[in-house]
């Protein structure tokens, strides 16, 4: 499979023309101008940071968010300025699909700094369909919808969305859908979710010639598998804001399984363990044992002894008490002190040598 970086990322193609995206407010977050001229950032009433010297109409224009005005991106001075502030509220800011007073979705970068996504310009005529990388999951209070090719995903904030992401399981075309949903959705609402979805990438357009979706015809996409690609997505750096790797987020709160699995019923047997002299004069060097080594695909006809079996499990499988991680003991090469270890024989036939 081709590099994950950069091919399952490429651009998507052009945004809308013509006019700026809509932007809305993170859930939970308002913008209220102080009487000094500052601009106060809360998050669920919590004020979290104060913002300075920006112009009246730049924190006017922000704090106005929470009714839906979209000044920031129409104006090119407030665009640049905007782009000026600070990641923790440009962070807070999402483009935004609304109905009248309703906020129908949000895309929300998935790496700080990026800038608000950008809608992806539609026809009537083209098809689309969901991508087989899009996934809906259920965060906090809020259903998201995502995808590991893509650096941002939806926020669902109204149920009429639910019917539109269904109906996007199969292929239609645009004005296809725009009809279906007439009932519950404005045909331009229907448009500029769709164009809101294909700009985070959770909704791909076939190409009008050929009518190949890029999922289909990409040699590196089509080498993927969805559990894959949502593997790597998170357990990369650089491709997700999310916190992953050695967190310990239940660390103090929930005990951890013992690493070591209960005994179980029947017939114990005291494995013997070698004498770290004897093994350290008959072994093999590291480069006879790399050179020499192969891997049997065939059994035996003769079962190991038990002294053999005794020291396969202490040189690869032993375990101990330690107070970092109880009951687990890697066979380390500075561990040579020899551990009592117990097994289960399941085979009879075991030779005592």
């Amino acid at each position: 499979m081709g590099p994950l970086a950069d091919r399952t990322q490429s651009e998507p193609a052009a945004p809308v023309r013509g006019r700026a995206p809509s932007l809305g407010l993170r859930p939970g977050v308002a913008f209220a101008v102080a009487g000094d001229g500052r601009l106060t950032v809360s998050v669920h009433g919590t004020p979290v940071a104060r913002v300075s010297g920006l112009s009246s109409a730049l924190s006017q224009a922000l704090a106005d968010l929470e009714s839906g005005a979209t000044s920031i991106l129409d104006e090119e001075s407030l665009a640049g300025e905007f782009a000026r502030l600070p990641q923790t509220v440009r962070g807070c800011v999402l483009t935004a699909v609304r109905l009248e007073n309703r906020t129908l979705a949000l895309a929300e970068p998935l790496r700080a700094g990026e800038p608000p996504s950008a809608p992806v310009a539609l026809e009537p005529g083209d098809l689309v369909r969901s991508s087989r990388f899009a996934y809906s999951h259920r965060q906090n209070d809020e259903l998201l919808v995502e995808s590991p090719v893509a650096g941002a995903r939806i926020i669902v904030l109204d149920d009429s969305l639910g019917l539109l992401l269904a109906a996007t399981a199969q292929a239609s075309r645009v004005e296809t859908l725009e009809r279906r949903l007439a009932s519950v959705l404005p045909a331009h609402t229907v448009r500029e979710i769709l164009e809101l979805m294909l700009g985070v990438r959770v909704l791909e357009v076939a190409e009008r010639e050929s009518g190949e979706f890029p999922s289909d015809s990409d040699p590196v996409l089509r080498q993927w598998d969805f559990h894959d690609l949502l593997f790597h997505s998170r357990s990369r750096f650089g491709r997700t804001a999310e916190p992953f790797g050695g967190i310990f987020p239940h660390r103090g709160r929930i005990e951890p399984r013992s690493a070591v699995r209960e005994c179980h019923a029947g017939q114990l047997v005291e494995l013997p363990a070698p004498s770290f002299d004897d093994v350290l004069e008959r072994d093999p060097s590291l480069l006879m044992a790399m050179e020499t080594r192969h891997s049997c695909r065939t059994f035996g006809e003769q079962p190991l002894t038990l002294d053999e079996l005794g020291e396969f499990l202490f040189r690869s499988a032993r375990v101990s008490a330690g107070p970092a991680l109880p009951g687990f003991s890697p066979p380390l090469p500075h561990r040579r002190r020899c551990l009592r270890t117990r097994a289960v024989s399941h085979r009879a036939s075991c030779r005592r040598s």
